[in-house]
């Protein structure tokens, strides 16, 4: 699986407002329902909100992800970038 992480920018430069919210509720639940991926967590604050979504394929599921936020929300500005694998046998620093 590959872990993508969408970031939203947000009208001001605090935590997500009410309707930024239910945008992201209906992302949340359009990547799920559509089969793209696994939503593992999603959060705002410092004028973003982000979800984290896990994929099977990179370039797919990124395709998809990025269709679905055009669709919901075609003024929003975004990125998706690939994050780390985390590395369970890996002692803490």
């Amino acid at each position: 699986m590959v872990h993508l992480l969408v970031e939203i920018e947000l009208a001001g430069d605090g935590f997500a407002d009410p309707g930024e919210l239910d945008l992201r509720g209906r992302l949340v639940e359009a990547i799920e329902s559509r089969g793209v991926g696994e939503v593992g967590g999603f959060g705002s604050g410092m004028g973003g909100m982000d979800i984290s979504v896990h994929v099977p394929e990179e370039a797919a599921g990124r395709e998809q992800v990025a269709a679905i936020v055009r669709e919901l929300a075609p003024r929003v500005v975004f990125t998706i970038r690939v994050l780390p694998e985390e590395d369970e046998d890996a002692e803490p620093a």
